[in-house]
């Protein structure tokens, strides 16, 4: 029975076994080949990943076609992810099999992979994103609660949620770039739909690159030429030239120097709609993420010039120069590149600026099948901004024709000026600073006096003075603070003397001003107060009014201290007023009002002087009794005990108040400065009596 049994078996055996034989076989091939490439990959033994490549992965594509690939391009990458910067031979190995892959595979079916691996960098940023915001969330709820709740962060799927990311590992990124640009100079027929979708998926990667390196970077006391030597500058720069890189390939295909003779007409590929694309591509380079990046002409640079264009030179499918050597390659020489790519794609720089309906897109959400290259008006501006800047510093690099050297610079300012605000306007460091680069060339061949003032009509569409103030005032940075002031003085003596008025008048008609700043115009005025007579007269007198006003808005009652710049400052104008214009010339006709002047600021501010003077005096005799106490109190302790205490998030910190020697020292300082105050002040009355007695004199003198 059993022999019988055994013999059904056997045949049943025979029947079936012979017809899955070879799909297994192949199978169990497969995952064999990919098990050892996989394990060599993790132990970094490109010998043997080499072998297992050539000898089991090519041969299996050649026998069974290119199904491997599916599961081989995943392992490769996942091994590229998270690699050391060190690693250079295990990159370029891998990098060699993908560019391999496509002499021997089907290029479609191969982009569709490697696209899908770049959507999954993205993934895994949002994810890490997520998790982060999650684990924060998590610390900061009651676990209990959140059980009751039933609600399970980890249950969501939704990466639209997670907000803003960045990607720090641009490994695939890199080498993926000359396969796909392989892939797409064998698709020649169907370029610009090809080169839409593939240069929006490069597009996403680098708009969220990480700029970490650079915002945490303090530019008040560290040089900003360490910043190139920055890990994380340098693999920004290394990306970026690749990229670029890949990008030029495609502009010279299109160059409009070269015209379009050898290009291949087809339905779906038309030279023109392939300039718009990657048009678009490098605007949004210049926006992000080259616009926050440092871009500054520093000292030596071009002495390194040959080298880096050495550098960003095309590779030969080896061995990549910019992955062993980031350190050579500057931000400033990528997006001197990425303009004169530019320039390749379009005739004239000036008829750049105006085709916005052109290269705009209003409504992101139109572009989810990636159609289009998304570029927003405000990248567009933000894109031509730096072009601006570039072009303000390095213009001899470029062609006449790209940008023509005929226009007169005054209206070169005016076309810049919208860009020039652009920059200016932003609170980052990097960028503020090309705004005033920029608006430095662009003055410094602008001659004083040379703008009329219809000018100003221009200006107050883009008010670039009140950004200015803003720098001035508000920016950490005391060399930029310093630049600003010295613009507003360029462009307040490049106009004419009535476009010079205005633009004084209406700032000192503005209370809100910082009284330093305000201290700074009056100043302005007195220097420009003889040059010519549109500043004296009536002139002068709304101005005396506008001066009064901001220094004791008030009256007697106002905070000398919050003002003390600006009252130090009228007082120095009218004593030089007094001295150089005597009450028997009066040519600028500022004794005409010496009793409103007199009525409305001098007596109002003894007033205030006395007023602020006896309050100080009471809070100094506060201090001094409270020290008395507190030394008596600390006199009666054996021990100092330090208290230290951990506030939860919820609370919120608060400043700690000033000591009782810090608010003393605050009262002294307020009291002598009130003294010179008022020695000023004294000193400009015997003035005006003086001069009052001399023309009296003069009057009872017989002619």
């Amino acid at each position: 029975m059993a022999e019988q049994v055994a013999s059904d078996d056997k045949e049943l055996a025979d029947d079936v076994l012979p017809l899955p034989i070879g799909n297994m076989s192949t199978e169990y091939s497969k995952m064999e080949i990919l098990k050892n490439l996989q394990v060599e990959l993790e132990k970094h033994r490109m010998r043997e990943v080499n072998e297992v490549f050539h000898n089991s992965v090519l041969a299996d594509i050649r026998e069974n076609g290119s199904c491997i690939i599916w599961d081989l391009v995943p392992i490769i990458c996942q091994r590229l992810r998270g690699l050391s910067e060190f690693r250079f031979k295990t990159f370029n190995y891998c990098r060699q099999m993908l560019i391999h892959l496509t002499e021997v595979c089907n290029p479609k079916e191969l982009l569709i992979i490697y696209l899908s691996e770049l959507e999954k960098d993205l993934n895994l940023a949002r994810c890490s994103k997520k998790d982060t915001n999650g684990s924060v969330q998590d610390e900061n709820n009651d676990p209990n609660e959140t059980i009751a709740n039933g609600t399970n962060h980890d249950d969501t799927d939704d990466y639209e949620d997670v907000g803003d990311y960045e990607i720090t590992d641009s490994n695939c990124f890199k080498a993926l770039l000359k396969p796909l640009e392989l892939i797409l100079q064998k698709l020649p027929k169907k370029r610009n739909e090809t080169l839409k979708s593939v240069l929006n998926s490069l597009n996403d990667h680098v708009s969220r690159l990480s700029l970490s390196a650079i915002e945490n970077y303090d530019f008040d006391t560290d040089d900003r030429s360490k910043l190139m030597s920055d890990p994380g500058v340098k693999n920004l720069n290394s990306v970026l030239s690749m990229y670029v890189n890949f990008l030029e390939t495609f502009v010279q295909e299109v160059d409009i120097s070269q015209g379009d003779e050898n290009y291949l007409f087809t339905a779906t590929s038309v030279p023109n709609i392939q300039r718009m694309i990657l048009l678009k591509s490098l605007l949004r380079i210049l926006d992000y993420p080259l616009k926050h990046m440092d871009l500054f002409n520093l000292d030596g640079e071009n002495k390194s010039k040959d080298k880096d264009t050495r550098l960003m030179n095309h590779d030969n499918g080896l061995i990549m120069p910019c992955i062993l050597n980031d350190e050579c390659i500057s931000s400033r020489s990528i997006a001197i590149k990425v303009t004169k790519l530019i320039s390749s794609l379009h005739s004239s720089f000036f008829t750049l600026l105006n085709r916005t309906d052109l290269l705009t897109t209003d409504d992101s959400s139109n572009n989810y099948d990636s159609s289009d290259i998304h570029l927003s008006p405000e990248s567009f501006c933000s894109a031509m901004s730096v072009i601006c800047y570039l072009l303000s510093t390095e213009g001899e690099m470029y062609s006449s024709i790209f940008f023509p050297r005929v226009y007169t610079h005054v209206y070169k300012f005016g076309v810049h000026l919208p860009y020039v605000r652009h920059l200016l306007d932003n609170n980052q460091f990097l960028i503020y600073d090309k705004g005033l680069e920029l608006l430095k060339s662009l003055l410094d061949h602008i001659k004083v006096e040379s703008l009329e003032v219809n000018f100003l009509d221009l200006l107050r569409q883009m008010p670039i003075e009140k950004s200015l103030i803003s720098i001035m005032v508000f920016s950490p940075n005391k060399a930029s603070r310093a630049l600003a002031l010295s613009l507003f003085r360029n462009l307040v003596y490049c106009f004419e003397p009535i476009g010079r008025y205005k633009i004084l008048y209406s700032i000192l008609s503005q209370p809100r001003q910082h009284s330093g700043f305000h201290g700074i115009i009056i100043s302005m005025y007195k220097d420009l107060l003889t040059s010519n007579a549109i500043f004296q007269g009536t002139n002068l007198h709304r101005v005396v009014r506008s001066i009064i006003n901001i220094s004791l808005p008030c009256g007697a009652n106002s905070d000398l201290l919050e003002k003390n710049d600006c009252i130090f400052g009228a007082l120095n104008f009218f004593r030089y007023i007094f001295i150089n214009d005597p009450r028997s010339v009066n040519k600028t006709r500022i004794w005409d009002i010496l009793p409103v002047i007199s009525e409305t600021f001098l007596t109002p501010l003894a007033k205030a002087l006395d007023l602020s003077r006896t309050h100080y005096k009471v809070e100094l005799t506060k201090l001094k009794a409270l020290k008395l106490n507190k030394m008596h109190q600390m006199a009666n302790k054996k021990d100092n005990v330090v208290e230290l205490t951990v506030l939860e998030n919820k609370e919120h910190l608060k400043l700690p108040e000033l000591t009782i020697e810090q608010e003393h020292n605050v009262i002294i300082l307020a009291l002598q400065n009130f003294e010179l105050l008022e020695s000023v002040l004294a000193r400009l009355k015997e003035i005006a009596v003086e001069q009052a007695k001399v023309t009296t004199t003069n009057a009872g003198k017989p002619k």
